[in-house]
């Protein structure tokens, strides 16, 4: 991307989120020392857990360089036990009140009078601080436009798609501290923005529905439906207006690129006249009737390639008993049912469409047991406006 377009993205990303989220005034602390030592706390913890291990270094009149210094480790790893990794961060916190003992006095303001790059070579000699903790101090702590790189941010950059080539902390940084005024609020609060989104919405299994970027977010746009249409139908079905009109639809979806359409098999004695047999004959299938009946003759293995999920198949007896008792023997799903099913499972396909009633009354538990999908069409084409994975 030109660093034109990446300086306006920029720009465009803060505002929405500012103006979504309001003014976030983080970090939360009473004074830089506290920064300084939530900074190492909260590596790999909860900002609610290093709340706790602050609270506690507050009641036991230990947040200071000279506190942490005189107290024995075990009785520091102790008290910040909250935020796991405990003795490891002891240790840290130690080495950090040493050098500041050591080097400067206990005296901020004069560690914080260093120029920015001197001040961040100097933090990263510290033991327990890397390359986030240091910019994170530099930045709440010591007021320097910083920009802080962690995983949210990361996380966000790559989905919306602007992503740097180089898949590190400096690459990351300097896509913000190369498009964006070097100003410290700015900074301050574009990184409390990235952190509050990714905790809202665009966690590690994203709520894209609640986003202020989706509609510019690269990942929002690919993620389309996966579908699995049911094509092994009576004839019957193919002449029901309403059901003809519906396939229609999903076509129309496939074509536009809005859902990723497959269906089950081929079974053209089944599938109505061109042009609907032809559009249907040019998506892909789930090739069930090649490899064979993994319900039927038990297989597990053919080459190299697994075929079945045991626990899949094995609930087959379960399913048809329910069935059974739900919708009577006329509307039992056969082993070709079971297999295209059992198919769409292992692709981990998103939403098995059919107007079958021996699976559609097995919907909650496919859904339970499996985590599989199973809706009418005429559903799925209802909901689809607002529909998400």
């Amino acid at each position: 991307m030109e660093p034109k377009r990446i300086d306006h993205l920029l720009q465009n990303i803060y505002r929405r989120l500012a103006d979504n989220y309001g003014r976030l005034y983080w970090w939360p602390a009473e004074e830089p020392f506290e920064v300084m030592v939530g900074a190492i706390l909260t590596q790999s913890a909860a900002w609610r857990n290093v709340e706790k291990a602050i609270a506690n270094l507050k009641s036991a009149g230990a947040l200071s360089p000279v506190a942490i210094r005189q107290l024995p480790l075990p009785e520091l790893a102790n008290i910040i036990h909250p935020v796991g990794f405990y003795n490891a961060k002891a240790l840290k916190l130690k080495a950090l009140a040493n050098w500041l003992g050591k080097s400067y006095c206990d005296d901020l303001n004069r560690l914080f009078a260093s120029d920015i790059n001197s001040l961040r070579q100097q933090l990263l000699s510290v033991h327990g601080i890397g390359l986030e903790t240091a910019d994170s101090i530099l930045l709440y702590a010591a007021g320097k436009p910083a920009f802080v790189i962690d995983a949210y941010t990361r996380r966000i950059v790559s989905r919306l798609g602007f992503a740097p080539e180089v898949n590190g902390y400096d690459s990351y940084q300097k896509l913000f501290t190369a498009n964006l005024a070097a100003n410290v609020r700015l900074f301050n609060e574009y990184h409390a923005l990235l952190v509050e989104l990714a905790k809202d919405a665009c966690r590690k299994k994203p709520l894209c529905d609640r986003c202020c970027l989706s509609d510019i977010c690269r990942f929002y746009k690919e993620k389309i439906p996966r579908l699995t249409l049911d094509t092994n139908l009576l004839q019957e079905y193919w002449k029901k207006q309403v059901k003809y009109n519906n396939i229609e639809r999903l076509l129309q979806l496939a074509e536009q690129d809005e859902v990723d359409l497959a269906v089950t098999a081929r079974i053209h004695e089944d599938i109505p006249e061109p042009p609907l047999m032809n559009k249907i004959d040019e998506l892909p299938e789930l090739n069930v009737n090649k490899t064979g009946s993994v319900t039927r003759l038990g297989f597990w293995e053919l080459g190299r390639d697994m075929l079945g999920d045991r626990n899949f198949t094995d609930f087959y007896e379960n399913a048809l008993a329910l069935a059974n008792k739900r919708v009577g023997k006329k509307h039992l799903p056969d082993w070709r049912d079971w297999d295209h099913l059992h198919a769409h499972y292992l692709l981990k396909r998103d939403v098995f469409l059919t107007w079958d009633e021996g699976i559609i009354c097995l919907a909650q538990e496919l859904k339970d047991r499996f985590g599989v999908v199973v809706m009418k069409p005429e559903k799925f084409l209802e909901d689809f406006n607002s529909y998400s994975l």
